[in-house]
Formats: C-alpha cells, structure tokens, sequence
C-alpha cells in the first residue's frame, strides 16, 4: 500500500479551493484539500519499479 498524506494551513480563502493530484505517470488521481488535510491510499503493484 502506498500512503499520500498532505497537511498545512492558509489564511481562509488565500489560495481558494486546493485540489492534490497524486498517483503514477500513467495513473494521475486526483484529490480534495479539506479542512487542512489530504489522505489517499493506492495499493502497490508487484511490478513497480
């Protein structure tokens, strides 16, 4: 399993909605920033390098 966490903070609204993209070159995601977090989780292939 391979683990993405974000965190931090912004004065509200300085940065506007945030999206994370996260994943492979051949597998982009992508995700939402809320309440000063990020969590996903993608499992590992047997044949990454």
């Amino acid at each position: 399993m391979v683990w993405f966490k974000v965190w931090g903070t912004a004065p509200a609204g300085a940065l506007g909605p945030l999206n994370i993209t996260y994943g492979s070159d051949s597998d982009s995601r992508d995700g939402a920033f809320e309440n000063g977090e990020f969590k996903a989780t993608l499992p590992l292939r047997d044949d990454a390098l």
